[in-house]
Order: structure tokens, then sequence, then C-alpha cells
């Protein structure tokens, strides 16, 4: 954070991998600020700071005393409302880049606040696994983010997944896997994949839906992890059920 803030007028980009820990970075800033324009003002790290590795690199462009740019900082940051903070203290900022789909919709609200009107872009869509597609429109609006997968990063199989009474149809059929060419439109899946480095007919534990085709490429939607439920009693409610319902 301090670095961003040294350097605030190179940073095009603001982000995180989730949505809510860019959230935390921000709330922590929020609570930090005064003692971070302490440091700009001195040139010098607050003396709670005893990594020598952190002081070393720190002390590489915190050098010198910066009284005019504590202050910049400091009249931002004493406004009344803390909305568009981010294009104020980065003047520079293109985009919010983090993923904000499926789970990660609660924060949608607190970025946009936030962020001053920036564009929230979720570039990738990617896991332990390995990255596995790409957002072919990039600044598109969060409940239209689709993912094209890579078919060259892993072969990619699919269960069907009925949204309605599934653990019920499972136990009754026999759910056949399907391949990346054969999906259908509307419906939604639990994906599969085999890696270079390994893993075979692994389930990632995502749901995700035909929502499109990029040539003859179909395009998935994030909706929600498996078994993510609210189980009370025999009443069932999906992740993305219950985020709908709280928002």
């Amino acid at each position: 954070m301090l670095c961003a803030l040294l350097q605030r007028n190179e940073v095009v980009c603001v982000g995180s991998v989730y949505g809510s820990t860019l959230v935390q970075a921000i709330r922590f800033f929020e609570d930090y600020w005064k003692e971070l324009c302490s440091n700009i003002r001195r040139g010098q790290l607050s003396a709670w700071i005893s990594d020598t590795g952190c002081i070393n690199s720190l002390s590489l462009i915190l050098n010198k005393l910066n009284p005019e740019l504590a202050d910049l900082i400091e009249d931002i940051c004493n406004a009344k409302s803390w909305e568009g903070i981010i294009k104020k203290v980065w003047p520079g900022t293109k985009c919010i880049d983090a993923v904000v789909t499926g789970s990660m919709a609660q924060y949608i609200p607190m970025l946009e606040f936030y962020c001053g009107g920036l564009p929230l872009v979720s570039k990738y869509y990617a896991s332990s696994e390995g990255l596995l597609g790409i957002n072919l429109k990039p600044l598109s609006k969060p409940c239209d983010t689709c993912y094209t997968l890579v078919p060259n990063m892993a072969y990619f199989e699919f269960l069907p997944v009925h949204e309605n009474n599934e653990e019920e149809r499972s136990k009754k059929e026999v759910i056949e896997v399907v391949d990346l060419v054969n999906v259908k439109l509307g419906q939604c899946y639990e994906l599969v994949v085999t890696t270079f480095i390994g893993l075979y007919r692994y389930k990632v534990g995502d749901i995700l839906k035909v929502t499109g085709y990029h040539n003859n490429a179909p395009q998935f939607q994030f909706v929600r992890r498996k078994d993510a439920f609210l189980s009370i009693d025999s009443e069932k409610t999906a992740e993305d059920e219950l985020a709908e319902g709280i928002l």
C-alpha cells in the first residue's frame, strides 16, 4: 500500500485475486492512512516494522521527506465521504481487476462505491488447477461476465448438473460425462479437468452454465461452488440463491 501511494501517478490498475480481498485492502487503508502519510512525510517506516527485507526494499523509494505528497493524500482521505477514493488517490487508474462473480458478487456495491465509476474487470477464470479460461469482453458488466475455456490449457469434461432435485436425480440415473464440443446452451455442468501436471479427471468443484459461443467455442458463466449449500432440515439453499436473497 505504501509503495502504491509513493508511486500514485504510475498506478494504472488496482486489483486483487478476489473482490473480498480488495475490499479488505481498502478498509486497511481506511484504518491506517494517517500512519502511511506519516511515513511519507518523514521518509521513514514506522518503528514497529522490523523485517529487514521489507525495510531494505522500501528504502529504495522511501528515501526522502515528501510532505507535499503526504498533505495531498491527507486532504483526499479527510473528505466526508470515501466515495470514489480509488480514482482520487490513484488518478491514472483505468480499471479494477478482481473476481466479482459467484459469491464475490456481494462485494460489487462496495467496490462500485470506492472505485468512482471505474469498470470492474474479471479477466481470467483460474483455480489452483491452472488458468482455465479468459474473459473475451473484460469491460462487460459483472453480471454478464462469461469465460471462454482455453482448450490447450487442459482437457475439459463436464458432468451435467440438474439444479432442481440434483441429489435425488443423481441417485436414479447414471450421469454421462460430455466433452467441450457437446455441451448444451443453458445447461449447468460441473467442470472436470485432466491437466499436463498429472491431474486425471479431477473435479474442480465449480458449477458452470453455458451462456453462449465465441465462434464454435462455448462460453461459460460461473454459477457457484458444488455442494455450497445452506442446509436446514430437508431444505437446501444453494450459494448463489442465498446471495441473491440477501442482496
